[in-house]
């Protein structure tokens, strides 16, 4: 297995690390629309496109999803040096690829309307929310395109190709989304569509890369053969993942449809420290993806004590983040939110509070990313969908809609956050520490 000299700490290090970074320049894309449509178009625009963010990432959880099982599916077989298997993986992986993503179009162009109607969005920004969810829409393929071709390198130990290519479309995104929004007055559909072509240049690059080196991504018109068994496989480990982001996504969907409700000031603020808590947590998410992509390789090398090891380090690593992320927001959060909504005095007042608040329950939310690791790893994606589920309706919509009502504000949004983090957290746990107690019965009743 490759980077089995190195052993589970430094094997995670050389994942996560170009992980990592790619996640940074990936999220650039998005804190780069919200920093230049407030800049530039004004809190009405960036209320716009805060407010309709969860009916985009509801449609594109299931791309995502797909893209996490072709990569545990092709982790496993590179691990167990299957190369036929990856190859059937590949053109499985493309033309699920290719339907989903036409399916997902039709389906974002159909609903954006509707959408906007059902998540309550103000009137006076309807328009502009209409012409920024088209856009995304329109330009779905490029973006589950690259994600599909980088969770598959990522499957295979590579995580510095789409790194690098992600980075090099990040900046051709900062200076389209100025030359669209500025220069040629697009609105909030230039920033969309600065994105949409910042994210083909990053596919369309990484994969004449990827085929410099390796034959097994060749994909010839009226050749490429997806295999049953293998969709099976992929929609198997890849749509708890999608469910557990579709769980997710409606939760945000029913929680904006709450945020809609105080206003202007309130939706705009929310906006920007949902960006901004996306941005933090990327260690966390650059370390699920490293731990699955090990633990797949592990299982499929026969390596069950890698698992192990790599497990406590990132668990680790999740609570000394958390904790540095908590003593940041308590004193700098109005701050952080001001560079992006400059002389909004109260949307930062209330976009800064739910950061403040919700950095005390960080520190659960990225151990929660780093134990989702190992079970989709193993193939057994179920297990986070519940913490998803649980923690979100179960937990965090219940009491965010309770004390709304009691005029809770922005206290009640991060309140409801921080405690379903904590049960989802709290179930992970337990299923782990009772899969633990299993196995060790078994081997002592083996001996």
């Amino acid at each position: 297995m490759a980077g089995a000299g190195t052993g589970p700490a430094g094997e995670l290090l050389r994942l996560s690390g170009p992980m990592l970074l790619g996640n940074l320049f990936q999220q650039l894309y998005y804190l780069t629309d919200i920093w230049i449509i407030g800049r530039f178009l004004g809190q009405d625009a960036t209320a716009a496109v805060g407010a309709v963010m969860p009916a985009v990432n509801l449609l594109l959880t299931l791309l995502i999803g797909l893209a996490g099982g072709a990569s545990v599916l092709f982790s496993q077989r590179a691990g167990a040096g299957d190369q036929a298997g990856e190859r059937r993986c590949v053109e499985t992986a493309a033309v699920l690829w290719l339907a989903a993503s036409a399916a997902v179009t039709a389906l974002g162009l159909t609903l954006s309307r509707p959408a906007v109607t059902a998540l309550g969005v103000p009137p006076a920004l309807r328009e502009p929310a209409l012409r920024y969810l088209t856009m995304v829409f329109a330009g779905t393929v490029f973006n589950s395109g690259y994600n599909t071709l980088a969770a598959l390198r990522r499957g295979a130990g590579d995580a510095v190709r789409p790194m690098l290519f992600l980075a090099a479309s990040a900046g051709a995104n900062i200076a389209l989304d100025y030359l669209f929004l500025v220069p040629l007055g697009l609105g909030t559909a230039g920033a969309a569509l600065a994105t949409a072509l910042a994210q083909a240049m990053a596919c369309a690059g990484l994969y004449r890369s990827v085929l410099r080196t390796s034959s097994l991504y060749r994909l010839r018109p009226g050749r490429v053969r997806p295999a049953a068994e293998d969709v099976r496989a992929i929609l198997r480990l890849g749509l708890p993942a999608a469910l557990q982001q579709a769980a997710a996504c409606l939760a945000a969907f029913a929680a904006q449809i709450m945020v809609n409700s105080l206003g202007p000031q309130m939706i705009a603020g929310y906006a920007v420290a949902l960006r901004v808590e996306n941005f933090v947590v990327l260690p966390a998410v650059s370390l699920e993806h490293s731990v699955c992509s090990l633990t797949g390789r592990s299982v499929g090398a026969g390596r069950e004590d890698w698992i192990s090891k790599a497990l406590g380090w990132a668990l680790a690593f999740s609570a000394v983040l958390g904790g540095g992320l908590f003593l940041l927001f308590q004193s700098h959060s109005g701050a952080v939110i001001s560079l992006f909504l400059p002389g909004a005095g109260e949307a930062a007042r209330l976009g800064g509070a739910y950061l403040a608040g919700a950095g005390a329950g960080y520190w659960a939310l990225l151990c929660t990313y780093a134990l989702g690791g190992v079970f989709r790893g193993r193939g057994r994606a179920a297990v986070p969908l519940a913490a998803a589920l649980l923690g979100s309706w179960l937990i965090r919509l219940p009491v965010t809609w309770l004390l709304l009502r009691r005029g809770g504000g922005a206290d009640a949004l991060w309140l409801g956050a921080v405690l379903g983090w904590l049960a989802g957290l709290f179930l992970e746990l337990a299923v782990l520490v009772r899969d633990r107690r299993r196995n060790t019965r078994k081997r002592s009743c083996s001996i």
